[in-house]
């Protein structure tokens, strides 16, 4: 049986994460150079309508949970519809990180300072990414939606991952073309996440990893 305390610490942890995983998108966004393959649809989207990235980001999100559903079928459980809520409470976290990191980060208005933006985000993102799943609740939507294309199409999950990913982006890019007539919102930028979010998920096991796991749930090893 779970311990109070334990779920409090589990779920601290994890909210914390995903309010990570905001921020993470809020810096990538103050820069023109892209941003994450997962993003980069309400990105796009929240540019061709010039609406709130937080409200496109929840709407989106909650559209993931119904190919979720369409995927599974019968398999899909009940319960897995409380991603909806918590899309919209990412949405509102991504609103919240984008006015926090405006505020407090100064403008990147030259092009290696944009590239430090964009690593930096990236890093973050991974790093988050790893501090959210750790407590073994429930996943962000597009996360649980390659889980659902691994099961639908028995492959394993990092290669579901990889082509829920390509899907995404090719998706954002025929939609930027299409409005814009060029690349907006998905530039070399989307490509460094692409690289360096799954090494930085890496890392930071091998950084923080058995601490976190220690702190959670008193054991390194679960």
């Amino acid at each position: 049986m779970t311990k109070p305390n334990n779920l409090l610490k589990r779920l601290i942890i994890y909210l914390i994460g995903v309010f990570g995983t905001a921020v993470a998108i809020a810096i990538s966004k103050m820069t023109p150079l892209g941003i994450s393959p997962n993003a980069s649809l309400p990105n796009v989207i929240s540019l061709i309508l010039d609406a709130n990235l937080g409200l496109v980001t929840a709407i989106v999100f909650s559209l993931y949970v119904i190919i979720q559903w369409i995927l599974l079928g019968k398999d899909f459980k009940i319960i897995n519809f409380i991603q909806v809520i918590l899309s919209i409470i990412y949405g509102v976290f991504v609103n919240i990180a984008v006015a926090l990191v405006n505020r407090i980060l100064p403008p990147c208005t030259t092009y290696p300072m944009q590239l430090l933006y964009i690593v930096i985000s990236a890093l973050l993102l991974g790093a988050t990414i790893k501090i959210y799943m750790e407590p073994r609740l429930m996943a962000l939507p597009a996360e649980s939606l390659a889980r659902a294309v691994s099961i639908r199409f028995n492959i394993d999950f990092p290669r579901a991952k990889n082509t829920c990913d390509i899907i995404i982006v090719c998706i954002s890019v025929t939609l930027s073309l299409i409005f814009f007539h060029g690349f907006n919102g998905i530039r070399e930028g989307t490509i460094i996440h692409a690289i360096l979010v799954g090494r930085a998920v890496k890392w930071s096991e091998h950084l923080f990893g058995p601490k976190l796991r220690k702190f959670i749930y008193g054991t390194e090893e679960i």
